[in-house]
């Protein structure tokens, strides 16, 4: 006796054939992808108060427009060259404008001596309650300390007497100062050599200006030469500061030619 199947209740269902898969135009590839990522965990990671930091300006238009972003750069390394004097007390005027720009954190100043008095630089509207001394000694362990400090995005602004670096050297700051989001000072960095600086100044020291209604020295005037600026343009200003204010002047705008004068006075 044979036996015949049954036919099925269910009739077989027909065989699934997956759709092509499409792939979007342009679509990144992984290793875009993950650096995209990367990106976005490393601006997470940094604290809140430096992320989108506008730029550290002057307060004079023709300095301010000479910088690409009119301003120092928040997150960079400048150099700061010339004279000992007018170049630390230029940097203690650029920490004093940011620390008048932001309330978080503290200037780290790192410092191979311990002769740094810190009272002299209210002048400039740093004031000690808000500065860090660090007397590092040997000079890899004041850039030891500026890379830590930057990296960590902790300081308002970092200030280091470290004299002319090395392309790596600096190139190791200013990768801490854009990781940080916190901008970086080197004093005695002056030189025509390989850096990762985006900014460079040469500061020189000039005869004060007259004395305002009364006997003595007038106000501080600084010779101030932009001589290397990433994505702006050179040049030379002298300028005029006035500690009461916390102001900039420019006293002339300097050039080939004769000086010419400037009499506006600019606004914190």
């Amino acid at each position: 006796m044979s036996v015949v199947p049954l036919p099925s209740r269910r009739p077989p269902s027909p065989a699934v054939v997956a759709p092509p898969r499409v792939v979007p135009a342009g679509r990144r590839s992984k290793a875009g992808l993950l650096a995209a990522l990367r990106r976005k965990i490393e601006a997470m990671e940094r604290p809140t108060g430096q992320v989108g930091a506008p730029a550290l300006g002057f307060g004079l238009v023709e300095i301010d427009d000479a910088l690409p972003e009119g301003g120092l750069r928040p997150a960079a390394l400048h150099e700061i060259g010339g004279a000992a004097g007018p170049a630390l007390a230029f940097a203690a005027l650029i920490a004093g404008r940011r620390l008048g720009q932001t309330a978080a954190g503290p200037v780290l100043w790192c410092t191979a001596r311990a002769g740094l008095y810190p009272p002299g630089l209210t002048a400039f509207g740093l004031v000690p309650e808000r500065l860090l001394l660090v007397c590092a000694g040997a000079r890899r362990r004041t850039l030891w300390a500026m890379e830590e400090t930057l990296a960590s995005g902790r300081a308002a602004l970092v200030v280091g007497e470290a004299g002319r670096l090395g392309l790596t050297e600096s190139r190791r700051l200013q990768l801490a100062a854009e990781n940080g989001g916190t901008p970086a000072l080197l004093l005695g960095g002056e030189g025509q050599g390989a850096s990762a600086a985006v900014t460079r100044w040469r500061v020189q020291s000039a005869p004060s200006g007259p004395a305002a209604g009364y006997r003595g020295v007038g106000r501080i005037r600084f010779r101030l030469e932009l001589t290397r600026c990433r994505g702006g343009r050179p040049g030379a200003w002298l300028v005029e500061w006035d500690d009461a204010t916390h102001t900039f002047t420019v006293a002339a705008i300097l050039g080939d030619g004769p000086a010419l004068p400037e009499a506006e006075a600019v606004g914190a």
